[in-house]
């Protein structure tokens, strides 16, 4: 007997940080000409896991400024499981991770959240320091973290899976 399961996952993060082309990568539709996200983009991946189990993730893509009003209140009572990105060069991008966090459980519960840093492919230009996101998991509570590129594609892939088998734990 397969097993079929609806995950919903909620974004957050500055805009240009990626997450739009998060995605897009990992629905396999990258884009070629970016554009910022103005309203929100709903996805769709289907996946079976090892076990049988078919999954399918819905991925809800606000824009911004969308994130803190009324009308996602629906989306963030649905959701499985939340996702904050930043981008490892751009300490800017960590200013809004707390609020975040707190906006999620407050109206999501008790999910898992993960943590993504963006653009491990410029390493040597990382601006955040290991220690700073360690911190950040611990004073935030969050339930893994990993970096990844949206340039080479590393991770992509992983980052999901982990936090899929993390709701279905």
């Amino acid at each position: 007997m397969i097993d079929y399961v609806l995950l919903e996952f909620l974004f957050f993060c500055s805009d240009g940080v990626g997450r739009s082309t998060l995605i897009e990568q990992y629905c396999k539709s990258f884009p070629e000409n970016y554009k910022t996200t103005l309203g929100f983009n709903i996805f769709v991946k289907h996946v079976k896991l090892k076990q049988g189990k078919e999954v399918t993730i819905r991925l809800w893509d606000p824009s911004e400024r969308l994130f803190f009003k009324r009308f996602n209140q629906f989306i963030y009572r649905q959701a499985n499981g939340g996702i904050i990105m930043y981008d490892i060069t751009n300490t800017i991008s960590l200013k809004k991770i707390a609020d975040w966090c707190e906006e999620i459980r407050k109206l999501s519960g008790d999910i898992p959240i993960m943590l993504i840093g963006n653009k491990l492919d410029l390493i040597k230009k990382r601006a955040v320091s290991e220690e700073e996101v360690r911190n950040i998991i611990k004073k935030n509570n969050l339930s893994s973290y990993m970096e990844v590129s949206l340039k080479t594609g590393e991770n992509v892939d992983l980052a999901f899976e982990v936090l899929t088998k993390l709701i279905l734990e």
